[in-house]
């Protein structure tokens, strides 16, 4: 198993031989290599000698065999790692310059040379600005790099993050966040609290788990009218011995709400159109500094796409090339089904606007307007309107 090992790692280096046997019986050598564990591979005979291809380790074993009986074994061509380099060896300029290399790499390899956000959500671009500010940029060293110190002032200068992070693998700061997710306003089951209304509508049902109901079947509530009390008696109503105490109101409060929408898209809109010219700059930028590389470049006029790529250099210094993609503003029509797509998009937009609910009847059509698509829509939804409302110190009387 070493040995193999040992022939299989000298491969490498060494490569393989094409080799040619002459002598009687050349076919028992074959058979003797093999019996002795030396490789042959594609064995063929040719002007009346055998060759074969043979690893270079092996070379020693199948000449001293081949010595021993009588066999003439000639090296016909050779490959390898070391066939490669030995022209190369008299070359000094050669090998300082790939020492130079090694070491220019190697003295490169500890700064940042590209800064990646991986994840959505924020304005990337002042991202960067802040990324920059707290010494993440191209061209930093990495061991400079805090990652604590810039996780708690990313999360400190922004309340939407969540979570922050900076991983460096190899010259790449990779930037990874999450945003937070707004959680609704948690009230403890033992707290006292009403259920009221959040939208004006009809009481269609009431279903009371906890509390006293104050509405029914009918009635019209505006919002934040009282559906279910935390009030809650105990005791016989024809005696004076009732007693009240407060709890937290639970329930659902069915009701019918309505309605009326309105959705306008003009009727001409404009759209670029690529004219197929293209114009670029290139430049260094050193720091603060431009140095312009580019020859009779143009103002763009405006109307154009900007493409922006930067190549580190090292040192704080970049390659710049800037395209400028031009186009023309035309005007197009829209057709006339776009007044459907804004009659689905007014139903998406009130289904999406009911927590627990459902239409049950709606009316929609187009309205006049100058210039404009106008889709008017009138609709009647059965949804839920209670949610829980904590009592003040006024409304418990304490």
């Amino acid at each position: 198993m070493i040995l193999r090992l040992i022939r299989f790692w000298s491969f490498i280096p060494y490569g393989f031989l094409i080799i040619s046997v002459s002598g009687e019986k050349s076919e028992v050598f074959v058979a003797n290599c093999a019996k002795f564990g030396i490789r042959l591979k594609y064995i063929l005979r040719r002007n009346g000698a055998l060759q074969c291809r043979i690893f270079a380790p092996d070379l020693g074993y199948a000449r001293k065999l081949g010595l021993t009986r009588g066999y003439r074994i000639r090296i016909i061509s050779r490959t390898g790692a070391i066939r490669f380099l030995l022209p190369l060896w008299r070359r000094p300029v050669f090998w300082c310059g790939a020492l130079l290399c090694c070491v220019f790499l190697g003295f490169m390899s500890g700064y940042i040379w590209q800064v990646d956000i991986l994840s959505d959500g924020i304005n990337n671009r002042l991202l960067y600005r802040e990324l920059e500010s707290l010494g993440i940029m191209p061209g930093v060293d990495k061991d400079s790099v805090d990652n604590e110190h810039i996780k708690n002032s990313v999360l400190l200068s922004d309340d939407r993050l969540g979570w922050f992070a900076v991983n460096l693998s190899g010259c790449t700061a990779r930037v990874s966040y999450s945003l937070k997710r707004l959680q609704p306003e948690l009230i403890a089951t033992e707290e006292p609290c009403d259920v009221v209304a959040t939208k004006p509508g009809v009481i269609k049902l009431v279903n009371t788990y906890s509390g006293t109901p104050c509405v029914t079947s009918g009635q019209t509530v505006m919002p934040g009218d009282v559906l279910i009390s935390s009030k809650l008696g105990i005791g016989s109503n024809r005696s004076d011995e009732v007693t009240y105490r407060y709890v937290h109101a639970r329930g659902e409060v069915w009701g019918r709400t309505w309605y009326d929408l309105t959705a306008y898209s003009p009727v001409e809109a404009r759209e670029k159109v690529f004219t197929g010219k293209i114009k670029r700059k290139v430049y260094l930028k050193i720091g603060n500094r431009r140095i312009n590389l580019g020859f009779g470049y143009g103002n763009h006029g405006g109307d154009c796409d900007i493409i922006l790529k930067d190549y580190a250099l090292g040192f704080n210094a970049f390659l710049c090339i800037e395209e400028n993609r031009l186009f023309m503003s035309d005007g197009i029509l829209l057709p006339e089904s776009e007044e459907d797509r804004l009659s689905e998009g007014l139903t998406a937009v009130l289904c999406l606007s009911m927590d627990s609910g459902r239409i049950s009847a709606f009316e929609v059509g187009p309205v006049l307007a100058e210039d404009a698509y106008c889709v008017r829509l009138n609709a009647e939804c059965v949804e839920q309107i209670g949610a829980c409302r904590v009592l003040s110190a006024n409304d418990s009387g304490s």
